[in-house]
């Protein structure tokens, strides 16, 4: 026998208790990670195939793809479950609008214009009322949090690195 005492004994078991229950909690984790990894392939893949559909039927421009798809899942961009850049990142480059030289000059001078300083800085605007939101994801965060802006760089929601709770 032993010769630790019952408060002793106790309290190791429930140390042994709570490692184990952890251990329980990052193997469903895990599982849960590999299985997001997989449903988010899966729709990457079925985004290529709407894409290809779309372009067969001609249902639209082949450059005008892309933003049908955007517009065909708004509901899911502005639910914040999937971004239009991600959307972009799924596309090959034909199914994407090609901008002009002049184009391009004009969106970045426009870019330029409102949302940098002299110093190339961006100039991001988090509204008072997000402040709260960023605050309570600040303290449930493990090792940073991800802000996600508009196009206007005005902050839409806050992301924390746990979980990927959304707090809009």
């Amino acid at each position: 026998m032993s010769s630790e005492t019952i408060p002793e004994y106790s309290e190791k078991v429930k140390t042994i208790s709570s490692s184990l229950a952890s251990e329980v909690i990052l193997v469903k984790l895990k599982k849960i990670i590999d299985q997001l990894d997989i449903h988010f392939a899966e729709a990457k893949n079925l985004i290529v195939e709407l894409a290809r559909k779309l372009d067969e039927a001609k249902r639209c421009k082949q450059s005008q793809i892309c933003r049908k798809i955007k517009e065909l899942l708004e509901d899911k961009i502005k639910g914040g479950k999937i971004s239009e850049k991600w959307i972009e990142e799924c596309l090959p480059r034909e199914y994407k609008r090609r901008y002009t030289k002049s184009e391009l000059s004009s969106l970045s001078k426009q870019a330029k214009k409102d949302n940098t300083t002299i110093t190339g800085q961006i100039k991001l605007t988090i509204p008072r009322e997000k402040f709260e939101n960023v605050k309570a994801v600040m303290e449930k965060t493990r090792d940073f949090i991800y802000l996600i802006f508009d196009k206007s760089c005005i902050l839409e929601r806050v992301e924390s690195d746990v979980l990927t709770e959304t707090t809009k």
